[in-house]
């Protein structure tokens, strides 16, 4: 939900606006819309300035401009030939965070600096995947990640190190 009370929902179909008097405007995958690419849209995110953001299936990060219907797409990692974004967070940096289904990526929104994450590389899980589910964000700035298979974890920012939890009854 936007501050002018709307809400926002993306499907397979593309993105759609349900405004205060109920009415659905869609933002179609038209082929002239600008920056739009065909694909299903998997997660969405207002940021603290109130800039509107998609996640897609085959792995951009888009800005979208509701005025003009016009989509600016960041590919996030270009060896993924799709990397879904099932996740948007920002913290108090005003970093976005995502979770993907190739792991954990950063991007400044002003630099459009994109970083990612890889805790394969720093612990054992017993796990080669690295699908994040969710992102919340604690009052330390630090992450709490839900993973698909990998269990839960922790990533302290400063340190840049990943704690993980699992459940093995």
């Amino acid at each position: 939900k936007d501050s002018e009370g709307n809400i926002w929902t993306g499907t397979r179909g593309g993105l759609f606006l349900v405004n205060k008097n109920q009415e659905v405007i869609a933002f179609n995958h038209l082929p002239e819309t600008p920056g739009r690419r065909e694909d299903a849209i998997r997660s969405i995110f207002i940021d603290k300035s109130g800039s509107l953001w998609i996640g897609t299936e085959k792995g951009t990060l888009e800005l979208v401009d509701p005025a003009k219907k016009n989509f600016k797409a960041i590919q996030i990692d270009a060896q993924w030939t799709e990397n879904p974004i099932y996740v948007i967070r920002q913290d108090d940096d005003n970093l976005l965070w995502l979770g993907t289904s190739e792991g954990l990526y950063s991007i400044d929104p002003m630099s459009k600096q994109i970083r990612n994450y890889d805790w394969q590389k720093t612990i054992q899980t017993g796990t080669k995947r690295r699908e994040i589910r969710s992102i919340e964000i604690d009052e330390t700035g630090n992450l709490w990640i839900g993973t698909r298979g990998g269990g839960l974890f922790y990533f302290d920012k400063q340190k840049e190190l990943f704690t993980n939890f699992q459940n093995n009854p």
